[in-house]
Parts: structure tokens; sequence; C-alpha cells
């Protein structure tokens, strides 16, 4: 779940950016392999890294572009998979 969250994230991030929207649903499970604990302690930094980007950028948004930007589905079900992975995730 978290390469899965991570790259909705990346995403989303790039548009806010300005960036093109290029995230496909038929990739979000693409992930290579994790062949050690440096690895995966670098995938849980980037999407902690991420996830608080993605925080930001959304907390700077008025109304109006948070509107034009997101359908209110999409905002709840992305909200909703960080507070389920904030469960999951945990830093040593």
């Amino acid at each position: 779940m978290t390469f899965h969250i991570n790259y909705y994230l990346n995403g989303l991030i790039n548009a806010f950016e300005g960036g093109e929207l290029k995230i496909r649903d038929q990739f979000s499970f693409d992930m290579p392999a994790i062949p050690s604990e440096n690895d995966w302690q670098n995938l849980v930094s980037e999407f902690l890294f991420n996830a608080e980007n993605f925080s930001n950028h959304v907390e700077q948004m008025n109304d109006e572009k948070l509107e034009g930007f997101f359908l209110p589905k999409n905002m709840e079900h992305i909200f909703e998979i960080l507070k389920e992975s904030s469960n999951i995730v945990t830093i040593t």
C-alpha cells in the first residue's frame, strides 16, 4: 500500500506544480522488489515526504482551486487512504 499511495501522491504533486496528471490505475501496483531494509526505509521516507508535500499543497489551495482540481469523491478517497496508511507506516 505504501508504494501504491506514494505513486498517486507523486502524480498529484506533479500536477499541483504545473505538470501533467499522468497517473494511471494500471501502473499503481507496479512496485519493484524491495530487497533490503534500506530500500524499504527509503520508500517509507519518500512516502512521508510526499504525504507532507501533498498536504501542504492542499492547505495552500483556496476553495475554488481545490474544487476545480478534484472531484469531491476523489478527495474523500485520497484522505481516507492517507488516514489508513498513517496507521500502517511507522518510523523507528
